[in-house]
């Protein structure tokens, strides 16, 4: 089989859990049960990603996890910037692995729910609400309610016209009210190791490192999700004034990210 021709590689890496590699990316772990994730240096010609997932190869009905439940692991990265994203918790993959960029199950695109710590680097803006942070380090909760996919295809045509203020402006007023969302900025070193904590009840979300109260949100996202921890070169924008965009940018060195005690309780 000619390499050149696979984009990406998926293969169960643990017995709950699929690896999602682009070429270059490597997933290991080592004796010590360190579990890392790294992507390549690279142009913005391509799509990098290295992801551990538990939803590959299911239909949105069948993900594993409701609430209520306790999610925790300790995390640190191995560089102070990044230009994409990068982060770990629960969601409903509602792009269906990414935004045109890979391949993935396929599944028709759904309106977000997850519950999860979230990096984006400053091309991204990804909040509905101009009070919000829209990139950086964050904790992060959506709750969407169901609504059919062919529904959400109908309005596809309007997503160029977005570039209009006016217009972009409306559709982020009526979005913010279907899709709630809340956003806290973190201030933390990100290359220390830390402990990080989902509490994800039927009512609440409650965000905790390294055993401190950091959140608390009444934005629960519906059932069920599935665990998703990853990092990449993409970025996606929702901007009040540039309207909506993503691409993927250059990666100057490869970008690593580690964990370890990875759990999931229910509570």
């Amino acid at each position: 089989m000619n390499s050149k021709k696979i984009n990406f590689l998926r293969y169960y890496y643990s017995s709950e859990m699929y690896a999602s590699c682009s070429l270059g990316a490597k997933i290991q772990t080592d004796s010590a049960g360190i579990t890392a994730l790294e992507i390549p240096a690279g142009e913005n010609s391509s799509y990098r990603i290295a992801q551990l997932d538990n939803t590959t190869g299911l239909t949105r009905p069948k993900f594993s996890h409701r609430p209520p439940l306790r999610f925790s692991m300790n995390a640190r990265t191995h560089f102070e910037q990044h230009q994409g994203t990068w982060g770990f918790g629960f969601w409903n993959d509602p792009f269906s692995f990414s935004l045109g960029f890979g391949g993935g199950t396929r599944r028709l695109p759904v309106l977000p729910n997850a519950t999860w710590f979230f990096f984006a680097s400053d091309e991204n803006y990804l909040t509905l609400k101009d009070n919000q942070p829209g990139n950086g380090l964050m904790v992060m909760s959506w709750r969407s309610p169901t609504v059919p996919s062919i529904i959400l295809g109908l309005g596809a045509p309007i997503l160029p016209l977005l570039i209009l203020r006016p217009i972009n402006q409306y559709f982020r007023r009526i979005a913010s009210h279907i899709i709630q969302h809340e956003v806290m900025a973190l201030m933390l070193n990100q290359q220390d190791w830390h402990h990080y904590q989902i509490d994800w009840l039927e009512q609440k979300v409650i965000f905790s490192i390294d055993h401190q109260f950091t959140m608390e949100t009444s934005v629960s996202p519906l059932p069920p999700l599935g665990l998703v921890i990853w990092i990449d070169n993409q970025y996606a924008t929702l901007h009040p004034s540039r309207g909506v965009s993503f691409g993927v940018l250059p990666t100057p060195v490869p970008r690593k990210i580690e964990f370890s005690n990875l759990l999931i309780q229910p509570q």
